[in-house]
């Protein structure tokens, strides 16, 4: 063992984190310009699980007294060279230097896992502990002391997050986040050039063949013309914190292009996030004033899963949109948690029957069934029905005996941009 593990572990909790890493930092870019080229430096990132509730439970005196604990038996297999640092509340961090083979490591971490299969005493009893483990190896991937150190640390975090006993870091572990990353960055400044654009999927009412109500899609248009699936970017909206000036771009843009046309209602799509923002029903009413649309041509489309994340907090962005005047759409019902809970308690108006059970629409298909109980459900609670997905002549014929008020799918019409709203004005006039 080295002087300065020897110093560190003397007692973990009279060292400040902070000083810990950095001093790790500088130990493992020491190592590193000391190697020689066939061998390696090892980096273990480690956590013990649950060390929070310990502290609640045994006080932070005895968590303390834990973490020493932990720190000796850790040091009994440290090497001449090897070093152990804390380098967090609950995390340790392990340096080998050096090793011959990669497969030294896998070795090391068994020898942790061992240490762990015995319990420690704490307050007069004994504790079985578990713990993460990350792993990051020099020269494989990292190229300095400091990357070395925090590869570890994010095997250990991705160790963490999928409950797997460890996780050797690699170059694609973080090339999702990174990707991640750069398409939130490329969606904020397509927010600011116009990239994304909406298009407009008409829903008509098959009584009078005239179109009602029309709902906005984004688009997103890249420079040249390349075309991204919002299937592509809309979680990446919703992951990066971008979906709140998402949804206010999509309904200034919503709102501007539909107002001076026909008075039809203008469908919006909102996420939880959204309904979770208590100023949101002040944003919606700003933009409805800044169009000069009334509250009552705009209809919110939130699915069962969105409502159901936080009903509480939900519940209340709701009854103020309702209060204004704004109307609420239940989109693909069916597909989620299908409780009549939120249908009576919340300002529902329309229940959109999901698109999967009307497009395969035939004579004696059990889809018939759920559309037909979904009608009489709506129509029991006094809403109106929307059926999704409308994509043959025979899912036409059926919906309409079936009862449903209004009707959307490609068969009727294809989403337009504004530009053609008089195509489809003339096709349903």
């Amino acid at each position: 063992m080295t002087t300065q593990s020897t110093a560190v572990l003397h007692n973990v909790t009279e060292h400040s984190v902070e000083r810990n890493r950095e001093a790790l930092f500088a130990v493992a870019q020491s190592a590193i310009e000391a190697l020689d080229p066939r061998q390696h430096v090892v980096s273990i990132s480690i956590d013990i699980r649950g060390f929070t509730e310990i502290n609640m439970a045994f006080g932070f005196d005895h968590g303390d007294s834990l973490l020493n604990a932990v720190a000796d038996r850790l040091s009994t297999m440290l090497r001449s060279g090897d070093v152990l640092y804390r380098t967090g509340d609950d995390e340790f961090s392990i340096l080998l230097n050096p090793i011959l083979h990669p497969d030294q490591a896998l070795l090391a971490v068994n020898r942790v896992r061992q240490y762990f299969d015995q319990p420690f005493a704490i307050a007069e009893s004994s504790q079985m502990l578990e713990v993460d483990l990350g792993l990051a190896l020099y020269p494989d991937t990292a190229t300095t002391g400091a990357e070395l150190i925090r590869q570890s640390v994010y095997a250990l975090h991705v160790a963490k997050r999928k409950n797997s006993e460890h996780v050797i870091y690699h170059t694609d572990l973080e090339s999702g986040h990174y990707k991640q990353q750069k398409m939130a960055r490329e969606i904020k400044q397509a927010l600011n050039d116009g990239q994304i654009k909406l298009v407009y999927e008409p829903l008509v009412d098959p009584s009078s063949n005239k179109i009602c109500a029309v709902e906005s899609l984004a688009r997103w248009i890249r420079p040249g013309g390349e075309v991204v699936s919002p299937a592509e970017f809309i979680p990446v909206v919703e992951k990066s914190g971008l979906m709140g000036e998402f949804t206010q771009h999509i309904l200034n843009v919503a709102l501007r292009e539909c107002s001076g046309v026909e008075p039809w209602l203008i469908t919006v799509n909102v996420s939880a996030s959204n309904l979770e923002q208590i100023e949101f029903p002040e944003i919606v009413k700003r933009t409805l004033s800044t169009w000069k649309v009334p509250p009552s041509r705009l209809v919110l489309e939130v699915t069962e899963t969105t409502i159901m994340q936080n009903l509480d907090s939900t519940r209340l962005v709701l009854d103020s949109l309702s209060a204004m005047g704004v109307m609420l759409a239940i989109d693909d019902f069916g597909s989620g948690y299908s409780s009549l809970a939120y249908i009576r308690d919340l300002p529902v108006n329309f229940l959109k029957i999901d698109g999967g059970f009307v497009k395969h629409l035939k004579p004696g298909s059990s889809d018939i069934m759920i559309v037909d109980a979904v009608c009489k459900l709506g129509h029991s609670f006094g809403l109106n029905v929307v059926a999704e997905g409308v994509e043959t002549a025979e899912s036409l014929r059926i919906v309409k005996e079936l009862g449903c008020d209004l009707l959307q799918g490609y068969y009727l019409s294809r989403a337009v941009d504004s530009s053609q709203f008089h195509k489809i004005l003339k096709q349903y006039s």
